[in-house]
């Protein structure tokens, strides 16, 4: 009988359109940030949108330099998954999200998911904050479904981010 209820109240999120705005982006305007966009959206789409010159300016200057590294997230891509939570309203955003992009485009990976967050970290209509984000960027790297290690709003001082994937890999 739970099971029923929980189903049916599953049901009429869905047909209440709640479920269609958590899996699609949202512009938001803010007097600080001006346009921000929150939500679901794909690495495709941004890079489609000229809202994010940013992104592919720093995709455009950034070359991934670890040969090693990025040879072994190219044999490793079938089993490589990553979850994306980040913010454009975000300068650390501006500096990792192109940097990752372009190791995924160099290393044959077609494109990514990415969580936008609005400026209190939370997807549209509030929801729970996922993975308890409280920065961002954040890439959940995961291998074979196994969540592997996390990459969180920079780079450690000389760590490219194809080295910095790997070893999220190799601490386990």
């Amino acid at each position: 009988m739970k099971r029923l209820l929980l189903l049916g109240f599953l049901l009429s999120l869905l047909a209440c359109g709640i479920g269609d705005h958590a899996r699609t982006s949202r512009w938001k305007n803010t007097k600080r940030h001006g346009h921000v966009m929150y939500g679901l959206t794909t690495s495709g789409q941004m890079l489609q949108s000229d809202s994010f010159p940013w992104l592919k300016k720093g995709m455009t200057e950034y070359t991934p330099l670890d040969t090693e590294a990025l040879n072994w997230i190219k044999q490793h891509a079938t089993h490589l998954n990553f979850e994306v939570y980040a913010a454009t309203w975000c300068s650390d955003t501006w500096n990792l999200l192109p940097k990752f992009f372009k190791v995924l485009e160099e290393s044959g990976i077609q494109g990514s998911s990415v969580i936008l967050l609005d400026r209190k970290k939370h997807l549209p209509y509030r929801l729970i904050r996922p993975w308890g984000v409280r920065s961002v960027p954040m890439f959940i790297v995961k291998l074979d479904g196994s969540v592997m290690g996390r990459i969180v709003e920079n780079l450690p001082a000389g760590v490219s981010m194809e080295m910095a994937i790997r070893n999220c890999c190799d601490k386990r």
